[in-house]
């Protein structure tokens, strides 16, 4: 049947689900062909599939467009509005939004008769026997461990999607770098975009070595991955208290002696304002040489007085943490970077000092 544009309204979830940009090429194939099928609305002449379309015709200047109006009643508007976008290529991200959406159809399902119909479907003894991510992975046309993989890797690191819609990381990287501990991180503004990498365990044993600190404190370590800093801690601190993306350092409340450790760097700014909120004593980053340099760091970083910059204390040879064979157990030398641990303290009085490490030792 034939309807007035301007009565159609796009559905509230579509939105929550599907990103209506790029439709420059579809609205010129609209404009050339025409409308090949029509647009498919609810009794409320809300669009169920069909959303990008209407916009496109709406940019064309339509007056009317062909509809299948549906009868919705009890039926779940998520499941069909995926249902009726099968077919239709989509982004990561938009995969993610029918997951998280179809996620929550089926919890509502739980515990209900089963000869009850679910949609416009009877939930069969073969449905029932199958893994919820089994009928969602179904719906979206993948396989379910490809939605395993892709629902881990928005669980860990949800900003990775954009990465994998850019085209910079494939689904199987990104999730095995994430299960292997590792954290995705900035290594400089020389580095590559994307790097990972564990910290030589030598590196904090030369901290301990060239900074006094009470080993009777409890010490955190926010950023762990793999461990090989709090490995180091926990010879030597009396309590140390350690996690990684399973639980946001940016969110923490609790109070903590010192905390030791190498953060994103991407989030560096937002990690030192952090901790100058939960550390009592102080906290060493290791970051690049160059970080002492830059407007946007000076203030966060280096301007407050309840908590200055203590002490740096540099690495002579530069440090190539991305090295293949750079490892906890394995300090590798010669990288683009200069790299040092910064040391703030509370409370601390006069100008930052500087150290250096001439050649740190390798572990016999």
């Amino acid at each position: 049947m034939q309807i007035k544009i301007k009565d159609l309204l796009h559905h509230p979830l579509n939105s929550d689900i599907y990103n209506l940009s790029n439709l420059d090429d579809l609205t010129a194939s609209i404009n050339e062909v025409g409308l090949l099928t029509p647009l498919v609305i609810d009794e409320r002449n809300q669009v169920i599939s069909g959303n990008r379309r209407l916009k496109c015709i709406q940019i064309l200047g339509w007056k009317t467009v062909e509809v299948n109006q549906i009868h919705i009643g009890d039926q779940n508007p998520a499941l069909l509005i995926i249902h009726h976008n099968k077919q239709r290529q989509k982004s990561y991200q938009e995969l993610i939004n029918e997951y998280l959406q179809l996620s929550n159809v089926y919890k509502l399902g739980r515990g209900k008769r089963s000869d009850l119909t679910y949609g416009r479907s009877t939930v069969s003894a073969d449905i029932r026997q199958k893994t919820t991510r089994d009928l969602i992975a179904e719906q979206l046309n993948l396989s379910s461990s490809q939605l395993y993989k892709l629902a881990y890797i928005h669980k860990q690191n949800s900003q990775l999607i954009k990465k994998l819609d850019d085209g910079e990381l494939t689904i199987n990287k990104a999730y095995d770098t994430l299960k292997s501990g590792m954290r995705w991180r900035l290594a400089g503004p020389r580095e590559s975009v994307l790097d990972f990498y564990e910290t030589p365990k030598i590196i904090t044993e030369q901290l301990l070595a060239n900074e006094p600190f009470d080993f009777s404190n409890t010490a955190l370590e926010p950023a762990v991955g793999k461990g090989a800093i709090s490995s180091v801690l926990e010879q030597h601190f009396s309590s140390v208290v350690s996690y990684d993306i399973e639980r946001d350092f940016l969110q923490e409340t609790q109070q903590y002696d010192i905390l030791i450790t190498n953060p994103p760097y991407s989030k560096s700014i937002d990690f030192i304002q952090k901790a100058m909120h939960v550390v009592r004593d102080k906290f060493c980053f290791l970051l690049p040489i160059g970080y002492l340099n830059g407007k946007q760091r000076y203030g966060p970083a280096f301007g407050s007085k309840a908590f200055p910059l203590k002490r740096v204390l540099v690495f002579v040879p530069n440090l190539h943490l991305g090295h293949p064979k750079s490892s906890a157990e394995n300090l590798v030398e010669g990288g683009l970077l200069g790299y040092a641990w910064f040391i703030w303290q509370r409370g601390y009085e006069g100008d930052p000092t500087i150290s250096w490490i001439e050649k740190p030792k390798k572990k016999e």
